[in-house]
């Protein structure tokens, strides 16, 4: 198919190519009705040169063209976030209570009075932590998936790009397969 489509291109483009180098001009000789496009003193009205409009000239810059993608590539999108959020609200309050629960353990080594409201402290951090950083690497995991869904979703089959030529501009195909 890819072999296909490439010699159909270049078929079409040497054929253009060919066409146009045999256009010739067979005389140059001027009519009386022939037009003098302006060359012989154009009148000049207003917005209009020798009975015709001037051209109007359009800037195109790429920041005007948007590229949209399909549902399902802003489906991942939000997806991604939200794990990419989970894991970094996770992986911070597991390393806190880690923290917390270290700091507690060095406090139960010195306490006498509270120690047993400490030791409570401690438990609960030491608790909590692991939780917390298991969740941590399950959405980082899951962020990861989904990035890699969304890039699969983002390559779209067909797209359009600006050209800009010596005298004007264009617009470019382009078509993944």
């Amino acid at each position: 198919m890819k072999k296909t489509l490439t010699f159909f291109l270049f078929t079409l483009f040497t054929g253009t190519l060919f066409a146009q180098s045999q256009i010739s001009v067979q005389s140059f000789r001027k009519l009386d009705s022939d037009m003098t496009a302006g060359i012989e003193a154009p009148k000049i009205d207003g917005d209009k040169i020798a009975g015709y409009e001037k051209p109007k000239v359009i800037d195109i810059s790429p920041k005007e063209i948007v590229k949209s993608y399909s549902t399902e590539y802003y489906k991942y999108k939000k997806r991604k976030s939200l794990w990419l959020v989970s894991a970094l609200v996770t992986g911070a309050s597991g390393t806190v209570s880690y923290l917390q629960a270290k700091s507690a353990s060095d406090q139960y080594k010195t306490a006498t009075n509270n120690a047993e409201d400490v030791y409570k402290k401690m438990e609960l951090y030491n608790m909590i932590s692991p939780i917390a950083l298991g969740m941590a690497g399950f959405s980082t995991i899951e962020f990861i998936l989904t990035s890699g869904k969304q890039a699969k979703a983002r390559k779209l089959p067909v797209s359009f790009y600006p050209v800009s030529l010596k005298n004007g501009g264009g617009l470019g195909l382009s078509y993944n397969f």
